[in-house]
Order: structure tokens, then C-alpha cells, then sequence
């Protein structure tokens, strides 16, 4: 899920800040309870500052057990749907928009688990620029956010509706390199 500021932000960190490219990872379950976020539901504001400095943050459990396992079957079954109701091939498939095919997953856009992110990393006043989809198994090339020449933040929530460990695959970031005009981290690493 893409979110946008309506407008260039000049935030506590300058101006600098308020353009930079910034991507957060939402994690599964529910950390914001009285004592981790303040009863607010917003992020707490090491949160914001680790998002500031790395460019990402994971909120293990945002969503129950059950929750997930809806949510993961509600993806399957779109992805199939999309498919035609053909099997999964093990090739990579996305779809965008996403979250628009599917009733539980529309969902989402106005849960407030999803909703304090953007509100607490880009203010009140952001929209949500698009939902996508993806399926994907065994290892991904190194890739970077794609560049965005305006200057408006915007970040990315993602959601893992399968367990992202060392040995299954966890999302390795660079930290730093969500900051525009950072230089090209990834260069060394494409082939």
C-alpha cells in the first residue's frame, strides 16, 4: 500500500526530511497496546525516529493469528481468481490494484492498525496512492524503492502473511538508502 502527502512537508527534521523516499515494513500482530504506543494507537516516537534513520520499521503481530490466516486466504484466493482459477506455476504474480478485489482485504485501507502509519510518519493529510498484491517464492534480485521525482514523501506499508525468517527469506534493507539523493546503494550489488 502506497501512501502520499498531499503537499511538500517540512517536518521537525527540515526540509530535508519532509523529501525523502521512506518505505515502512507493517509486520503481523498488535503492538500497540498502552505501554508500546501510548494508548493512541500512533507510533510511539523511537518508532518514528528508527523510521527516520532506517528507513523502515517492523511492527511484529499488528494483526492476530486468526486475522492473518483470513487475510492470506483472502490473497490466495484473488491471486487464483486473477489466474483464472488456474494453479499457482511458482512464478512471480502481482496485481495492482489489490486490496479493491476482495471485501476482507478492502478492509484494510481504514483499519486503524494500518491507518496510524502513514498518519503518524507523513501527517493527517496523506492519501493512499495504490494497493498491490504479490506472490513470490525463493529469492528476489536486490531492488531498490522506484525513484520518484517529486517532491512529495511517500512510504509503503507492507504486510508478510507468511513467516519471513533468515531461512525463508526475511527483507534485508540497507539503512540510509530511503533517503533521496542518497547515493546508489545497490550498485555493487546488481550483477
Amino acid at each position: 500500500v502506497v501512501y502520499r502527502k498531499r503537499q511538500p512537508a517540512t517536518t521537525a527534521h527540515g526540509v530535508a526530511a519532509g523529501r525523502d523516499r521512506m518505505h515502512a515494513d507493517a509486520g503481523l500482530k498488535n503492538p500497540f497496546s498502552v505501554e508500546a504506543g501510548g494508548g493512541n494507537g500512533m507510533l510511539t516516537p523511537g518508532q518514528i525516529a528508527h523510521f527516520g534513520t532506517f528507513g523502515f520499521l517492523v511492527l511484529p503481530q499488528l494483526f492476530s493469528v486468526e486475522e492473518t490466516k483470513a487475510l492470506r486466504e483472502a490473497s490466495l484466493r484473488t491471486f487464483q481468481e486473477l489466474r483464472g482459477g488456474g494453479p499457482y506455476t511458482g512464478e512471480a504474480e502481482w496485481a495492482l490494484p489489490f486490496f479493491e478485489r476482495d471485501p476482507l482485504l478492502a478492509t484494510l485501507v481504514d483499519d486503524d492498525r494500518i491507518h496510524q502509519i502513514p498518519e503518524s510518519l507523513l501527517g493527517p493529510d496523506f492519501f493512499l496512492d495504490g494497493t498491490q498484491g504479490n506472490l513470490r517464492v525463493g529469492d528476489t534480485p536486490w531492488h531498490g524503492a522506484t525513484e520518484f521525482t517529486e517532491d512529495v514523501r511517500h512510504i509503503k506499508v507492507t504486510m508478510y502473511l507468511d513467516s519471513a525468517t533468515m531461512e525463508t527469506g526475511a527483507l534485508r534493507v540497507i539503512p540510509g538508502s530511503h533517503r533521496r539523493g542518497s547515493p546508489d546503494h545497490f550498485e555493487v550489488l546488481r550483477p
